[in-house]
């Protein structure tokens, strides 16, 4: 019987440790990622790593990987996606259910190399439900997301001032603001600061319910700068500004929302 046993355990070990991933197939390679996190099956992850991992990164890999399986282990896979590329890196995305009606994203960052196989370098979680639920509870600033433009996303560009009283009173002010998004917007908030000779004379917030389309160039009134005066002589060269956008609406739909929407769709 002991013979037995232990023939068995050999078996299963070879077997094991004979797995074959297609590497070449980013589909299959996704599918082996979750069953190996499903079982918990470390040998079968190590393979799918990148070979010149040090040994440092490849501990944190194991880790990682060993506390997504703790949770993971009974989760309903809903969904491979192959063909997430960002301008930061590729991805294989894996897409769960739990049993709390959870939806959570495993991105594994992979290369190819120049025999077409594809090796992960790390696993990222994200918590869908939560990260859709802190985007709606906040305002909408689109210049804070991360982007590879030289230009803002509300790229606030200028600013014209009219002056009286010998130039010691602005009449009227504006600034000139492109919307660099894909999204229309009617709604803008931002904060206005004017400084003399480096010296600070003006921070407020500017608020505009205007019409601003995507791509459009559109010029806001400043209204508080109406009939505004100063205690200097105003002279265009000595006037800096900066702003800061705060809000603009209407807000549009984050991509951690939709792709819970899109995922229930799936199950449903």
């Amino acid at each position: 019987m002991k013979h037995v046993l232990l023939l068995c355990i050999i078996i299963f070990t070879l077997i094991s440790c004979d797995k074959k991933i297609d590497q070449k197939n980013l589909f299959k390679l996704g599918e082996a990622l979750n069953t190996s996190i499903q079982i918990g099956d470390t040998a079968v992850y190590k393979q799918m790593l990148i070979k010149e991992m040090d040994v440092e990164t490849k501990a944190e890999n194991i880790k990682m990987f060993n506390q997504i399986h703790q949770r993971f282990a009974s989760a309903e896979l809903i969904r491979i996606d192959t063909t997430s590329l960002s301008s930061f890196h590729k991805t294989i995305d894996l897409y769960y259910l739990l049993e709390d009606s959870s939806y959570f994203e495993i991105s594994a960052v992979y290369k190819r190399d120049s025999l077409g196989n594809n090796a992960i370098s790390r696993l990222i979680l994200w918590d869908l439900n939560t990260l859709c639920s802190e985007y709606n509870n906040s305002l909408y600033n689109p210049n804070k997301f991360i982007s590879t433009r030289k230009t803002d996303a509300i790229d606030i560009r200028s600013i014209d001032w009219i002056t009286t009283n010998y130039n010691h009173e602005f009449r009227s002010a504006k600034v000139e603001l492109q919307n660099n998004t894909k999204n229309n917007f009617n709604y803008i908030k931002f904060r206005l600061i004017l400084k003399n000779q480096g010296v600070e004379f003006f921070n407020q917030i500017v608020e505009a319910n205007k019409e601003i389309k995507s791509g459009d160039f559109v010029n806001v009134d400043i209204e508080n700068l109406v009939n505004y005066p100063v205690n200097f002589f105003i002279i265009g060269d000595n006037i800096t500004y900066e702003t800061e956008l705060v809000e603009v609406l209407p807000k549009p739909i984050s991509d951690y929302c939709r792709t819970i929407e899109n995922l229930k769709a799936i199950k449903h």
